[in-house]
């Protein structure tokens, strides 16, 4: 049970890391240009220091091999290179002893050195190195001089009597030996500006609080997750335009498919007694229209009489059923309810649209459109505006029993989608669940493409009039079963409103 918990566990820290990686990917596709110009900025601002503080430095050297005046039984050549050591070791003391700098001072003839001297030996060898850095060339070649001159005199008190011999005269230095480095600073800097606009990512990954996964629904908004739908593209960019999204759409995908039929028996099953079902999301393109259209011909499937009612009533759709005139009293309701020949379902909606005024006064006439469809029909289907055009969504949110509520994968705060809870709240009505769609691969789902919107029109439905002849209720949607199937049944899409 441990090794079962930990490989729990071990899943949940890659698909986090996994998760975090594609939120900083995203995040890097919004904000590059942020990490481009910090980039540049650090690199120029690193450029501008290094030449701005670049000071040159010049330095005078020479070597000498070191040599004792013992020489007994041939051991001559090891204590010449333990004098080179000891040389070499007790060199700074030698360096900061006032003898020594007062020689150096008084044969220059100046108060303070404008040199750092100092002192090398090559490992195992006695080669001895005495060099001098300064701002100066000339100071760094004349305190050398010096330094040879008085050096020995002064070690002869701390090790002995010594033999230098000189192998590298010194020489005036012609160039710093500090030479700038400015491609080597830039890039540095850049990589400083890099890895901060990195950081950056990393920080929006982390605050990023979008809906991803079915445990974002039930842990975050404490609401049931009813089921995800698969993203989904046509194969061929020639069949995007016409490719309408539905469940009897074989293109669409198994996945897709048996999702979609899954969502609407989960809704079925827990609405119980309660008929009127409001579909909606926070903003308009998050797929109501793509759920509610094929949430209702699932259930019809399943042998349910189903009516899908187009809550939009501000905007109207030109492929509508001419419902404001049965609202405004200019026909009967069999005129305007319009039922699909293959899916079975019942369909009704404004052609044109509706101002505020015109559906209060309408009121009445929507509330016996209810009653007349919760006497004849197992599920009433609200296709509803989105919250965030709240006026526009009330006429239809009072109408439902529960909500549906449609989330787009990771492209809503789960402060906004609570926010609009907030708002549901007040229509009575009950929220079943989330749905997310458009889930990628990687994220929790099926990964096949985009596809929102759905797909209809009123076919064989004839020419209307202002208020006249209604002509024959053929109804046919738009599901892409094939380019001539489709063409026959005059498929089109739209996305939400």
């Amino acid at each position: 049970m441990d090794d079962n918990k930990k490989e729990t566990q071990d899943e949940v820290v890659e698909l986090d890391l996994r998760l975090l990686i594609q939120d900083m990917l995203r995040g890097f596709r919004k904000l590059w240009w942020l990490v481009l110009l910090l980039t540049l900025a650090f690199a120029a601002l690193a450029l501008w220091h290094s030449s701005t503080s670049y000071t040159p430095m010049y330095r005078a050297e020479a070597t000498f091999t070191v040599e004792t005046h013992d020489n007994q039984n041939g051991f001559s050549f090891y204590y010449n290179n333990q004098t080179a050591a000891q040389m070499a070791l007790t060199f700074p003391y030698i360096l900061d002893s006032d003898l020594l700098l007062d020689r150096v001072r008084a044969s220059l003839e100046v108060e303070a050195l404008s040199g750092v001297p100092g002192a090398t030996v090559v490992s195992n060898s006695n080669l001895f190195t005495l060099y001098v850095t300064s701002r100066s060339a000339q100071d760094a070649y004349d305190i050398l001089l010096a330094l040879i001159e008085n050096y020995p005199a002064v070690s002869a008190y701390v090790i002995g009597h010594t033999q230098l011999n000189m192998i590298d005269a010194p020489s005036l230095p012609t160039a710093p030996f500090n030479s700038m480095t400015l491609a080597r600073d830039a890039a540095l800097g850049g990589a400083v500006g890099l890895l901060l606009g990195i950081c950056l990512l990393a920080l929006y990954a982390l605050t990023r609080t979008t809906v991803r996964k079915a445990s974002d629904v039930e842990k975050k908004l404490h609401t049931e997750c009813l089921g995800t739908v698969p993203l989904v593209l046509p194969k061929r960019r020639s069949q995007a335009k016409d490719m309408v999204l539905s469940i009897r759409n074989r293109r669409a995908g198994v996945g897709f498919q048996e999702n979609l039929r899954g969502i609407a028996l989960r809704v079925a099953k827990l609405a119980e007694d309660k008929k009127v079902i409001l579909v909606t999301s926070t903003q308009p393109g998050e797929g109501v229209s793509l759920v509610a259209g094929n949430m209702a011909t699932a259930l019809a499937e399943q042998g349910s009489k189903v009516m899908l009612l187009d809550g939009n009533f501000h905007q109207g759709n030109p492929k509508g059923s001419w419902l404001e005139h049965f609202l405004n009293g200019g026909c009967d309701l069999s005129q305007v309810l319009v039922q699909d020949r293959r899916t079975k379902v019942w369909h009704i909606g404004c052609t044109e649209p509706m101002s505020d005024q015109q559906i209060a006064q309408v009121g009445r006439r929507l509330q016996e459109l209810m009653q007349a469809a919760r006497s004849t029909m197992d599920f009433i289907i609200i296709d509803a505006p989105a919250c965030q055009l709240l006026d526009k969504l009330a006429p239809a949110a009072e109408l439902s029993d529960v909500t549906v509520y449609v989330i787009r994968q990771d492209t809503i705060s789960l402060h906004r989608v609570m926010n609009c809870f907030e708002d549901l709240a007040a229509f009575d009505t009950k929220i079943l669940g989330c749905v997310i769609n458009g889930v990628r691969g990687g994220m929790g789902g099926y990964g096949y493409g985009y596809g929102y919107g759905y797909g209809y029109r009123y076919g064989a439905y004839g020419h209307y009039g202002r208020y006249g002849h209604y002509g024959r209720y053929g109804y046919g949607y738009g599901y892409g079963y094939g380019e001539k199937e489709q063409k026959a049944d005059g498929g089109s899409s739209h996305e939400d409103p």
